[in-house]
Order: structure tokens, then sequence, then C-alpha cells
């Protein structure tokens, strides 16, 4: 259950920032900061979290990694690394 979310730890690591930075502090989000009480505030990340335990086996049912993964990858290799699985 757990396996393609740290499979994809980089992306979801990252994604995680820029989905609680657009809602709390970003002029094109909702800029919720300071407005969510205590009891609020899990219900958001435990939502976050959910949607990339879904997320995470849904790509990687297609792809060999995350985007970022492969990114990184290509880089260190200095090539470009195969994304897509092979069927």
């Amino acid at each position: 259950m757990f396996e393609p979310v740290g499979r994809m730890a980089f992306t979801n690591y990252l994604s995680q920032s820029i989905i609680m930075t657009t809602i709390f502090t970003q002029p094109w989000g909702p800029r919720l900061i300071g407005q969510l009480g205590w009891e609020t505030l899990p219900l958001l990340v435990a939502g976050v979290w959910a949607t990339q335990l879904i997320w995470s086996p849904l790509w990687l049912s297609l792809f060999r990694m995350g985007p970022l993964e492969w990114v990184w990858r290509c880089l260190t290799y200095g090539r470009i690394v195969p994304l897509l699985k092979g069927r």
C-alpha cells in the first residue's frame, strides 16, 4: 500500500509542498493561513495523503518511476532513461 508512495517520495514531497503553499500563502490560492483551526488541519493533511496513496500506484502502473525521480535519474546518469513501462 505504501510502496508506490515511497517509490515516488521526491515527487510526493515536492507536490505536498506546492499544494500546501498554494492553499495557505499564494495569491492565486485561497490564502487560508491562520483561518483553519486545529481540528481542520489534520483533515487537510489526510486528504493530501489519501490523494497521494491513490495517485502513486496509478502513475506507477504506467511508468517506471515518478516524474521528478525520472528527471533526477536522467541528470545523474547524464542520459535519458526509459520512463514508460515496457509491456
